[in-house]
């Protein structure tokens, strides 16, 4: 699916995404496939997403971003990744987003993790190379508190209908699942295409 949005043009790949939601996880394998066949910088924004906690009225609170994910205002306890948006803000400072993130989704997925379990997001971290006293510093003090919330603010500027997204260049596609709606995205836009992509397609 495919809404335009009338923002100021990123030079770089935005990815609308929270832990909590498995299409986030599954859209992975098509972004490092992007990465290594096109010339562009991707992005990930933490979105805050709560499918399972309930809102004081007892509502489950939806999909898009609104008045209850103001920064200033939202709680531990209604969003469940959290921390774990928090760290991964820390990782990315030190050149291993990708890394936690991949760990940590695989971690939830694949193994059953709770994300809230503060042991475990701090031992990914020191499996992808990163100190666990370290990590359990950066979440105590919430030392990634404010940058975790300007990609909040991002994700209330972009409005989302659903996450994944993917924008560029103010085109927002929702959920691109397969390979080539990525692509035809990057096609739109006149991305450049790494060269030795050509090459080897060419050969």
């Amino acid at each position: 699916m495919i809404n335009d949005v009338s923002i100021t043009d990123y030079q770089s790949v935005e990815v609308f995404s929270d832990y909590t939601w498995p299409y986030c996880y599954t859209i992975t394998g098509g972004i490092e496939r992007l990465k290594k066949e096109y010339d562009i910088e991707v992005r990930w924004i933490a979105y805050p997403l709560n499918p399972y906690y309930p809102d004081q009225e007892g509502q489950i609170l939806g999909f898009a971003p609104d008045a209850a994910y103001n920064p200033k205002t939202i709680t531990q306890k209604t969003n469940k990744s959290r921390f774990a948006q928090e760290l991964t803000k820390w990782a990315e400072s030190n050149d291993k987003g990708d890394d936690f993130r991949n760990t940590l989704f695989k971690a939830l997925y694949v193994q059953g993790k709770d994300i809230r379990d503060i042991p475990m997001l701090c031992a990914l971290a020191e499996s992808v190379g990163l100190s666990f006293v370290e990590a359990e510093k950066v979440l105590k003090t919430k030392a990634f508190r404010n940058t975790l919330n300007s990609d909040w603010l991002r994700s209330l500027e972009v409005d989302p209908e659903y996450v994944p997204s993917v924008l560029l260049d103010g085109e927002l596609l929702v959920n691109p699942q397969q390979y080539e709606l990525l692509k035809q995205l990057m096609v739109r836009h006149n991305v450049t295409r790494r060269q030795w992509i050509g090459q080897f397609i060419n050969k």
